[in-house]
């Protein structure tokens, strides 16, 4: 079953398909709402201190896209740090997007 998993995983990758969702589990209901998807190889999140947003990683785009979670925004996003030339590996201090590191 764990080779099916990451055989699928690695088929959705190579297509290059944005499959990769937000997703919020509350526990009192023990239900899971989708807060956003079409994230392009997503591997990293990080809560922002007020818990207004979420940082969201996606390896493929090399990019930080943030997405309310709280507040008039709620579920909608932007990119916070684009790719653009140099640009490769997001830094994330005190779950906020802080720039990126050149290459080299």
């Amino acid at each position: 079953q764990a080779a099916f998993r990451r055989a699928r995983r690695c088929r959705a990758h190579a297509q290059g398909a944005p499959q990769g969702r937000l997703l919020a589990y509350y526990p009192d209901t023990r239900k899971v709402h989708v807060l956003a998807k079409g994230f392009y190889y997503a591997n990293g999140v990080a809560l922002a201190k007020d818990e207004s947003y979420v940082l969201v990683v996606e390896t493929d785009r090399i990019r930080v896209n943030k997405v309310w979670v709280k507040g008039p925004k709620v579920r909608s996003s932007q990119p916070v740090c684009p790719k653009s030339g140099g640009c490769w590996r997001p830094r994330i201090q005190a779950g906020r997007a802080c720039g990126c590191h050149a290459r080299g």
